[in-house]
């Protein structure tokens, strides 16, 4: 794309490019990906009860 093609550009659109492109940029090396996985990590809203359990040392009651 020329520098005129990129100016005329919807700004949402320029963003999606942007962010696209640096996307692409951090997967080429493994300092990137790692980056790339603790950003889909901060992501999730749920927590995962099973591992919460483990490390935090819970126990069930008996009889549950």
């Amino acid at each position: 794309m020329s520098h005129n093609e990129i100016l005329n550009l919807a700004y949402a659109l320029f963003l999606s490019y942007l962010k696209h492109n640096k996307v692409m940029d951090l997967q080429e090396t493994e300092a990137g990906r790692e980056y790339l996985a603790k950003c889909e990590r901060m992501k999730v809203t749920i927590p995962d009860f099973a591992k919460l359990k483990q490390a935090t040392g819970y126990k069930a009651k008996v009889g549950e």
